[in-house]
């Protein structure tokens, strides 16, 4: 019989895989808005930008509240269970680095959408 703290501690692959994927989506949309030139963009697409990633921004931010629970499980776990646990703390400390420059970015864009330049 498997208990429930190690149950969720054999989920951590997985969670550590979802981390991993959220990094590299988050960094790959931060590239893309870097790449954008100014009045390329519509206010729609802007604003379509923002709430995605501010939903992921409070996701990772319940994430974050759960953290206690992560230590306590952190301290159950054993050698690489526990590195494995570390791991994706980190992959979610910095996925919330990159939705965080990825919003300051997409509120800059904001000033200079394609209506901005048509003055509507």
């Amino acid at each position: 019989m498997t208990s429930r703290a190690g149950s969720r501690l054999s989920a951590s692959p997985m969670l550590m895989v979802i981390a991993a994927e959220g990094v590299r989506l988050a960094r790959e949309h931060l590239n893309n808005l870097r790449e954008a030139h100014p009045y390329r963009l519509d206010d729609a697409s802007v604003a379509r930008v923002i709430s995605t990633w501010e939903v992921t921004r409070d996701d990772l931010t319940s994430c974050s509240r759960n953290a206690e629970q992560g230590r306590r499980w952190q301290q159950q776990a054993r050698g690489g269970r526990q590195q494995a646990r570390r791991r994706d703390c980190a992959l979610v400390a910095e996925e919330r680095g990159l939705v965080e420059d990825i919003l300051a970015l997409v509120h800059e864009i904001r000033g200079v959408t394609i209506e901005r330049l048509l003055g509507v």
